[in-house]
């Protein structure tokens, strides 16, 4: 079984990132990545302003993409989940989301 580590993280899918690995359809295999921070809050006292700062630019690290043997641009796949496994403590992160949004004319969601 294929494993994908969490390294070369990233916080965006683009056409121009290379894959890390090809799988073929049907194929289970394993994706390690770390929290939608990085890792970057572990204790209290990481808490400060600079990382916060840091992770309102950076948020949703993602491993990946991988690849799908015989999919082709603009194609759906369908994928299951079979599980997930935390390895390590985790944080939640509570915060106002106060971005305008094009569905709402520019109005701010709340």
């Amino acid at each position: 079984m294929q494993t994908f580590p969490a390294k070369d993280l990233k916080n965006v899918y683009s056409p121009y990132h290379k894959p890390l690995g090809v799988v073929q359809p049907a194929e289970t295999f394993v994706v390690e990545t770390r929290d939608g921070f990085a890792g970057a809050f572990r204790k209290p006292e990481d808490l400060t302003p600079e990382k916060l700062a840091w992770a309102e630019e950076r948020w949703c690290i993602v491993t990946g993409p991988i690849a799908v043997e015989g999919a082709e641009p603009n194609q759906v796949i369908a994928l299951t989940i079979e599980s997930v496994e935390p390895i390590s403590p985790g944080i939640v992160v509570i915060s106002r989301y106060e971005a305008t949004s094009p569905t709402t004319g520019g109005k701010k969601m709340n």
